[in-house]
């Protein structure tokens, strides 16, 4: 066993410059260019941005649980239980089986397009006979109780009322 250390030896001058140098190159302290520099920041912040957006649209989905019914809404407001802009929908089934809204966008589309639903107006209307109607732009929300919302409007029109996008 070892109870000392050898004494410590000096290197020559050349010899400890040259692992110096090697030992630069090999760990890289050449510093990077301001403008380096700035690509890795922006680059950094963009990946930053990107994964916040990413987040914040997965936290703002939800699974529609209550299939029997949707609403589709002609504002984009929510309004109350009872009084609101639009009407409720279900498909109808057999007598005392559940009805299931599996595809509510489409059905407030042909209300929208057949007269049935106007902007503003509550309730369904009585539609001109043959008239063909434009359609807005339709998104679906998940409400509160678990109901598909159908409004007219863009992605951003949940986040402005509150309310997640309707998920899967």
């Amino acid at each position: 066993m070892i109870v000392q250390l050898p004494p410590s030896r000096s290197l020559p001058t050349n010899r400890r410059y040259a692992a110096r140098r090697q030992l630069e190159e090999t760990v890289g302290t050449k510093k990077a260019s301001p403008r380096r520099r700035r690509l890795i920041l922006l680059v950094a912040i963009a990946l930053i941005v990107a994964s916040a957006v990413a987040g914040i649209a997965l936290l703002r989905t939800a699974p529609v649980t209550d299939k029997r019914t949707a609403r589709c809404y002609t504002l984009a407001k929510l309004g109350s239980d009872k009084t609101f802009s639009g009407t409720t929908i279900g498909v109808a089934g057999p007598p005392g089986s559940v009805a299931q809204v599996d595809d509510a966008i489409s059905s407030c589309s042909d209300l929208w397009r057949q007269g049935f639903l106007v902007p503003g107006a509550s309730g369904i209307q009585r539609p001109k006979p043959d008239t063909s109607n434009p359609v807005p732009p339709l998104i679906a929300c998940t409400l509160v109780d678990g109901r598909a919302g159908i409004f007219p409007g863009d992605s951003n029109t949940c986040a402005t009322l509150g309310l997640p996008l309707a998920g899967q």
